[in-house]
């Protein structure tokens, strides 16, 4: 049997640390220290507390290291995945060993957290090195922790998880059935296990992760895109690791992956989530390391486009107020797959962003809600209108051409299908089809604005009672069912109103439509009688201005 090139094995803490065995090495294309109190308080509540002492050992993950030879034939490993965790560990030995002055292994505890140089050496230096911006302060503290208190590293991330260290062994300890400080060190080193994975190359461990995200594990693309990209920047890594970081910043809560693959079908091409890491790798393998700095440069600018199609504020969007308010209604619909062209638009023609939005809102109602129709077979469709629009030669009708949407219901399909289906009204996006409706048959001086303040309606109650059923000729609820849940069954009312109404008849709740501002609403308290006829009178109704609302796309495509 061919033996693997890499070498993997679980290990304690104590293994991996061990005396004379290891020394540590970040590369500078990795990012700094960036644990706060969240994920210390987390691993030293895993660690120390009574509660969780029966699931020892504590399986803390793996590592991934490429190795390589460094001074004195001492070896280094460097560290591809897992520093946050190496250094986090390291912290909370040097704060037990703080604890600890008078211990009689005191000697053998810094040894794993401190290496000489060299034989002869007699000075001590951190067995694990961080990014340059990292390392002072690492150093300082691994050797005198008391030092977290010094006025120099006050601002310093790593002083700021020392000092968290600290307060979390100490309440710890201080219990009444606490832990020793030297019972907590020996249960770190002992009772906290890691799974160690050597590569011989750092591409072999770019190879490993992307095998480890096809898998389905929990490795992110990003972190391999990012690790990818900043192993080409560089003397710019610094550039590239400022725009990384404002990148994140305006993406805020927003997957970072999807992001990356968004951005990549406005900017390139199609691809899938599966390939991501593959398709960026190939790329940044071909670029210089301007080119690659220049990559980092446009991610990080093109994500505050980003910001505002995923999460659009009225009142601040470079497309204005109908723009966002249609990126808003895309939310509610929970449209994702349009969004690398609309990504594509807001970098390339931002001129198209009002119309584009609204093809885009109308593909997602008519194709995905209305139709039902697989989201996935669309992304194929926005990726060729993205590649139109970069190459800037076709006018808005010939992007989304009539050949790209036949997919899409046109008017007599989509009224038909409309006026006919049965509606999930716990479905968001149906409640701002109603509001949207609504607004059409208005006058627009009392246009709803935010679906929260509204609830959708069944003017025939979901569950009737006889007195509901006999008024609409119905004779069993078997019988109404068919009707209970039609487009034209269904209106708006406020919360509270809605609340009252519940599982009356029609005759006790015109009193109520009467009163209400909402068009649609008012409107029903004319009808003299609600029935079957009434019902499928409505839905066609509902459907003829739902088609007026959500225009095909290629009609308005083609105004000029």
């Amino acid at each position: 049997m061919a033996k693997s090139k890499y070498d993997v094995v679980s290990l304690t803490v104590e293994e991996l640390l061990a005396p004379k065995q290891r020394l540590f090495e970040v590369p500078q294309f990795q990012r700094v220290f960036s644990w706060g109190k969240d994920e210390v308080v987390q691993l030293t509540s895993d660690l120390f507390s009574e509660s969780n002492e029966a699931d020892l050992p504590y399986f803390l993950g793996s590592i991934v290291v490429a190795g390589k030879e460094g001074a004195n034939q001492s070896k280094t490993e460097v560290v591809l995945h897992g520093q946050q965790r190496l250094a986090t560990i390291s912290l909370i030995i040097a704060a037990l060993i703080h604890r600890l002055p008078d211990a009689p292994d005191i000697s053998e505890y810094k040894s794993y957290i401190l290496s000489r140089k060299g034989v002869m050496d007699a000075r001590r230096d951190p067995k694990l090195t961080l990014q340059q911006q990292d390392m002072k302060d690492f150093a300082a503290l691994i050797q005198s922790p008391q030092s977290y208190e010094g006025k120099q590293y006050h601002q310093s991330k790593i002083a700021a998880a020392l000092g968290c260290i600290f307060d979390e062994i100490d309440g710890y300890h201080e219990k009444e059935d606490g832990l020793p400080y030297e019972a907590m060190l020996r249960r770190l080193l002992l009772d906290v296990e890691l799974v160690h994975i050597v590569t011989p190359t750092e591409q072999d461990a770019f190879r490993l992760f992307e095998t480890l995200n096809d898998r389905g594990l929990s490795l992110s693309a990003a972190d391999l895109i990012k690790n990818k990209l900043f192993s080409q920047c560089g003397e710019t890594i610094e550039e590239a690791f400022e725009a990384w970081n404002t990148m994140l910043t305006s993406l805020g809560d927003e997957d970072v992956v999807d992001y990356l693959r968004y951005w990549w079908m406005a900017s390139k091409a199609f691809t899938r989530s599966r390939g991501l890491y593959k398709t960026y790798q190939g790329h940044i393998d071909q670029l210089s390391t301007d080119d690659a700095t220049l990559l980092a440069l446009s991610l990080s600018e093109d994500a505050e486009k980003y910001a505002h199609i995923a999460r659009p504020a009225l009142g601040s969007s470079e497309w204005g107020e109908e723009v966002a308010e249609i990126m808003e209604r895309l939310n509610t619909y929970r449209a994702r797959s349009c969004r690398p062209v609309l990504l594509a638009c807001s970098i390339h023609r931002p001129d198209w962003m009002p119309r584009v939005a609204t093809i885009c809102e109308s593909i997602t109602v008519r194709y995905s809600i209305v139709a039902e129709k697989n989201t996935n077979n669309l992304e194929r469709v926005y990726a060729r209108f993205c590649t139109r629009i970069r190459e800037k030669n076709h006018s808005l009708s010939e992007t989304f051409d009539a050949s790209q949407l036949s997919e899409v219901p046109n008017d007599e399909e989509f009224k038909e299908k409309v006026a006919t289906m049965e509606i999930r009204p716990r479905v968001p996006a149906w409640r701002t089809i109603l509001r949207m409706v609504n607004d059409h048959k208005g006058t627009g001086e009392t246009s709803i604005r935010g679906e929260d303040r509204v609830h959708i309606e069944h003017v025939l109650p979901q569950n009737p009672r006889l007195k509901a059923l006999k008024e609409a000729g119905f004779a069993t609820r078997d019988e109404a069912s068919g009707y209970i849940s039609r487009l034209g069954n269904l209106t708006l009312l406020s919360s509270k109103k809605n609340v009252k109404l519940s599982n009356k008849p029609f005759s006790e709740k015109k009193d109520m439509y009467e009163k209400s501002e909402i068009a649609m609403t008012r409107d029903l308290s004319s009808i003299e009688r609600w029935s079957a006829d009434v019902i499928d009178r409505k839905s066609t109704e509902y459907a003829n201005t739902a088609a007026l609302v959500f225009r095909h796309p290629v009609n308005i495509a083609e105004e000029s």
